[in-house]
C-alpha cells in the first residue's frame, strides 16, 4: 500500500513541476529574480509611454541579453540599446 502512495506522490510532484508558470513575454524583465533579466528586447518605440526620466542598462551575461530597461505606464520594458530611437531617447534624457 505504501508503494502506491509513493508512486502517486511522485506522479503529482512531477505533474506540478511541469505546470510551473512560464516567463510570459520575455521583453519584460523576469520579476522572480533579485534583479531584472531581459532575455529578449523590443525595437518598438515606447518612448511615448515612458514614465520618469530614469533607465537601467543591462549587460549581456548568462541568459540575460544586452538591454535598456525603461519604466512605462504598463511596467518595465526591455528595449534594444542599438535601436535608433533608443539612442536618441537616452541622449535626450541625459541632457535634461
Amino acid at each position: 500500500m505504501s508503494s502506491k502512495i509513493l508512486v502517486i506522490t511522485l506522479l503529482l510532484l512531477s505533474v506540478s513541476l511541469c505546470f510551473q508558470p512560464s516567463e510570459g513575454n520575455r521583453r519584460y524583465p523576469n520579476r522572480r529574480l533579485s534583479h531584472p533579466c531581459c532575455t529578449k528586447v523590443s525595437t518598438a518605440d515606447v518612448s511615448k509611454i515612458v514614465v520618469g526620466n530614469t533607465y537601467q542598462k543591462q549587460p549581456a551575461e548568462n541568459s540575460c541579453v544586452e538591454a535598456i530597461i525603461l519604466n512605462t505606464q504598463e511596467g518595465q520594458v526591455c528595449v534594444d540599446p542599438k535601436a535608433h530611437w533608443v539612442k536618441n531617447f537616452i541622449s535626450n534624457m541625459e541632457q535634461q
